[in-house]
């Protein structure tokens, strides 16, 4: 039996490649400008301002900071007066929010910041959520109470309305952190 193999032309060959390698170009362009521009969170080190020294007891610090919680729309999930914690539940910021650009928020009375900065099209506000606890620990010193809050991980979830049949609408989670706005709001409030 003869076998017969079948040589393609030199030329023909690179014009295939070259036809390939414009293709895989032009998806990948395309696959990239589909995707939001995400820029990272400001590394920034509150431990100063959520951890507040007061000169008030802690029965005074702990009714201050159980106000302020309740009074900004928080639901408590747990509190015990012995350990001096009290854990808010799943707490949605609504407009409390604010996108980081150049390294910080663009509204500097956000209270979480989002690492998302810019988009290609908008966002359907209604679709847009985040969520995130609180856990304040509330203990004597000697010379009035220290208290400690922090928030638990953000979770921040945004759907993107699709423009048409190939655009489908699609949902992205948002990395998040504390501005510390509600952290001095507190400390201002137990001073």
């Amino acid at each position: 039996m003869a076998q017969c193999i079948i040589l393609m032309p030199q030329p023909i060959f690179k014009q295939l490649m070259m036809k390939y390698l414009v293709l895989f170009i032009a998806v990948t362009a395309f696959a990239s400008s589909c995707n939001p521009i995400m820029y990272p969170l400001p590394g920034k080190n509150y431990d100063e301002i959520s951890n507040i020294k007061t000169s008030k007891t802690t029965d005074s610090a702990w009714a201050t900071v159980y106000r302020i919680l309740t009074t900004n729309g928080f639901t408590i999930k747990s509190n015990d007066k012995n350990t001096g914690e009290i854990v808010t539940d799943k707490y949605d910021f609504g407009d409390r929010f604010s996108f980081v650009r150049n390294g910080k928020p663009i509204d500097s009375t956000a209270w979480v910041a989002l690492s998302y900065n810019k988009n290609r099209g908008g966002f359907n506000d209604t679709k847009f959520h985040i969520y995130a606890h609180w856990t304040v620990q509330i203990k004597s010193a000697p010379s009035g109470s220290l208290i400690r809050i922090d928030m638990s991980k953000v979770n921040a979830t945004g759907v993107k309305p699709g423009k048409n049949s190939y655009h489908q609408e699609q949902e992205y989670d948002f990395a998040g952190q504390s501005t510390g706005v509600f952290e001095k709001m507190l400390a201002d409030a137990v001073r």
